[in-house]
């Protein structure tokens, strides 16, 4: 693996995780969504989609998102709001 980040492929993406925002705290810009396997991944505003409206996330929402691994651990990205 080169780089500092692994990305999922395409085929992959198809497959998004669903989850629920267990936190988000608007002025540092970042949270952590519960997964269906019970796993809090953190997110960040500059990983939510552009869909999102206001930058930010609710508390209690459901999200589908991809993952990204990097050296600090797996986190949400490409965040979406389902509901």
């Amino acid at each position: 693996m080169t780089g500092k980040f692994l990305y999922f492929s395409l085929s992959e993406r198809k497959n998004m995780q669903t989850g629920i925002v267990k936190l988000w705290d608007t002025g540092k810009g970042y949270g952590f969504i519960t997964t269906d396997d019970d796993d809090d991944l953190f997110v960040h505003v500059s990983d939510l989609h552009v869909s999102v409206k206001g930058n930010r996330l609710f508390e209690g929402q459901t999200v589908k998102f991809d993952i990204r691994s990097d050296i600090k651990g797996d986190r949400a990205v490409n965040v979406h709001v389902l509901s």
